[in-house]
C-alpha cells in the first residue's frame, strides 16, 4: 500500500510462487536464480534502472547474497523491511542504519547460541586481514562502477 501507483517486478524463489500467488498476482514474477551467472544476474538487474527497490532482510542467512544483490541492484531508491516489519532505507552517509543493521546481524550470529566454533578466531580475522580485503575490495568495485556510469553518461 506504502507504494500503491508503481508496477512491480519480484525476484523470487521457484518455491515460493504458488504460497505467496495470490499476494503477487499482478506483479511480474522472475527467478532470483536465473541462468547465466550471479554477476550476469546482477548485471541485468542493474541494466533494468528501477525506480524503487523493496527487499525483506529476515534473519535467515540462506538470503544474504539476495540481500547483497538488494544493496548493489542499482535502484534509485531501496527500502528494507526486517521480520518485525521495521523499515529502513539504504543510503549512503555517515554509519548508515542499513550498515548498523548487518553489523547487527553479523554479532547476533557470531555471540548466540549457534555461535561459530572459530568466533574468535574469525573475529580477529575479520577485524585485520578481512578489513583490510573488505575495505580495498569494496573501494575499487565502487571506483569503476563511477567509472562506468560516467562512461555511460
Amino acid at each position: 500500500m506504502r507504494w500503491g501507483g508503481h508496477r512491480f517486478t519480484v525476484y523470487l524463489r521457484d518455491a515460493y510462487r504458488e504460497p505467496l500467488a495470490e499476494e503477487l498476482a499482478g506483479m511480474e514474477l522472475l527467478r532470483d536464480k536465473p541462468s547465466g551467472g550471479r554477476l550476469r544476474f546482477l548485471k541485468r538487474l542493474r541494466a533494468e534502472r528501477y525506480d524503487l527497490a523493496v527487499m525483506a532482510w529476515q534473519g535467515d542467512p540462506e538470503f544474504n547474497r539476495m540481500k547483497l544483490v538488494g544493496v548493489l541492484c542499482g535502484a534509485k531508491e531501496r527500502h528494507v523491511y526486517n521480520e518485525n516489519l521495521d523499515s529502513f532505507t539504504i543510503e549512503g552517509g555517515e554509519n548508515p542504519i542499513w550498515l548498523q543493521h548487518v553489523k547487527w546481524r553479523i554479532r547476533a550470529r557470531s555471540s548466540g547460541p549457534r555461535g561459530m566454533p572459530f568466533g574468535g578466531v574469525l573475529r580477529v580475522y575479520q577485524r585485520t586481514v578481512g578489513l583490510l580485503i573488505g575495505v580495498l575490495t569494496t573501494g575499487l568495485r565502487f571506483a569503476w562502477l563511477r567509472v562506468r556510469r560516467g562512461a555511460s553518461v
